[in-house]
């Protein structure tokens, strides 16, 4: 699995979480479309049907994925606005904006990278697709 995202963001994904603490007064994303409590948002593509990656429970986002997008949106003083999309729909919304990255389980492959940047994967698994 791996996180999608739009190029500006590649390069901060690609640094452990370690690295993301150093850069949390100033990281280098796109500048975003949204304020909450005075933070500037990160949105996150999801399909929350993907237990135990991204679902939810209780009315909120949990699972993997959902914890990871909160330890990134923290190291880059950023609160998480988690953003529902269907899942053959990702790509097209963080293309045209929708979303920020895209974390949904979504693996690495040859079409899927000719459109959008990936960073390293986080975890591999033998039959995904």
């Amino acid at each position: 699995m791996s996180i999608a995202t739009p190029l500006a963001l590649r390069f901060l994904l690609t640094l452990p979480p370690a690295l993301w603490m150093l850069l949390a007064c100033g990281c280098t994303a796109p500048a975003p479309q949204e304020t909450s409590a005075g933070k500037p948002v990160l949105r996150v593509g999801v399909t929350s049907e993907l237990a135990p990656m991204i679902f939810k429970e209780g009315g909120r986002q949990t699972g993997m994925e959902a914890e990871l997008a909160q330890m990134l949106a923290e190291s880059c003083g950023r609160t998480v606005k988690f953003v529902e999309v269907p899942w053959d729909k990702q790509i097209d919304a963080l293309l045209a904006g929708k979303t920020d990255i895209i974390m949904s389980s979504m693996t690495i492959t040859t079409p899927r990278a000719m459109r959008v940047n990936f960073v390293s994967p986080y975890l591999r698994a033998g039959q995904v697709s």
